[in-house]
């Protein structure tokens, strides 16, 4: 049975060519009748303006010199919303360097005051963090739902929208909005196209800075060279004053279990409650160990080994 995405391109009269893997949203490299190739996105038709003006937002910024695909185009059948976008040159990198980095933060630039006339992100950011807004990916019912600890943080992230300032944040820039590490391509150390722009709207574009930070953060060491790492933070910590607020205490997580999935010399990896964060131990604690939360520091943990019965480190 043929996938969404190669019944549009049959619609359309594009030759599918290949299934293109990673992301959140299926794509298809395809051919149109005049030999172009193109990446072909399906989208559930109700997106259709919202992904008009993020295709406006990156045309602002390919003209103050980010390499977004072009073309780059939307359009509507009776049933689906799509993209179609030049198929460009270059891959996801395996590793994220500091050559890929220091381009990414130049690209950034281009993101102040790309959009002029504006825009509600100040409005919207408070009232997604207050009551929720799907379209800012901020959904509360399910996490209320979920009562413990999670309804816990809820409460207090309802506490930072109740005291939060919309004058503070910007509304002029474009912003990506998964402004990443694997939303690239690159030949060598050329980045060759920022991908992914089906979210972009206006806004501040400190988001996508701080998105950047975290990602790197996260895979820093494996996906991402510590270097590059370093550089992403040195850039944002002197653009955005992040104050980590006690709802990333919340999580709870001194004294969770989790295990180390990249060894720890004295940083490294660990998975905790599903997920992977970047860790640091005053021992060397290699792939498998399974270590115990003592300390919490912004999205860096500090672990301890946790004692197998024979009295090694598990």
């Amino acid at each position: 049975m043929p996938t969404a995405e190669e019944d549009l391109a049959d619609e359309l009269g594009l030759d599918v060519i290949a299934r293109l893997h990673g992301g959140e949203r299926g794509a298809v490299e395809v051919r149109a009748s005049d030999g172009a190739t193109l990446v072909l996105k399906v989208f559930p038709l109700d997106e259709a303006d919202g992904l008009a003006r993020a295709l406006e937002v990156a045309a602002r910024v390919r003209a103050g010199g980010v390499p977004v695909p072009d073309p780059y185009w939307m359009g509507t059948t009776s049933r689906r919303a799509y993209t179609l976008q030049q198929r460009c040159d270059g891959a996801v990198p395996e590793v994220f360097e500091d050559a890929h980095a220091a381009q990414m933060l130049h690209f950034w630039a281009a993101h102040h005051d790309a959009v002029p006339e504006g825009g509600d992100w100040p409005e919207r950011a408070k009232r997604a963090l207050l009551v929720g807004d799907i379209e800012l990916f901020a959904v509360h019912e399910p996490v209320r739902a979920a009562g413990g600890d999670a309804a816990a943080l809820l409460g207090e992230i309802i506490d930072v929208g109740s005291s939060a300032d919309p004058s503070v944040l910007r509304r002029t820039d474009a912003m990506h909005r998964d402004w990443h590490h694997r939303n690239l391509l690159v030949r060598g150390e050329t980045v060759t196209a920022v991908i992914d722009w089906e979210a972009a709207r206006a806004g501040d574009a400190r988001l996508d800075l701080v998105l950047l930070t975290y990602w790197t953060g996260v895979y820093a060491g494996s996906g991402v060279s510590r270097e590059a790492h370093e550089r992403v933070s040195a850039f944002t910590a002197a653009r955005v004053a992040i104050r980590r607020h006690r709802a990333i205490r919340g999580m709870r997580l001194v004294g969770a279990t989790g295990e180390v999935t990249e060894r720890i010399a004295p940083s490294g990896h660990v998975r905790v409650h599903g997920e992977l964060w970047q860790a640091r131990s005053s021992a060397d604690l290699p792939a498998g160990s399974q270590v115990r939360v003592v300390a919490v520091h912004g999205l860096v943990l500090d672990v301890e080994a946790i004692a197998a019965p024979n009295g090694r480190p598990g």
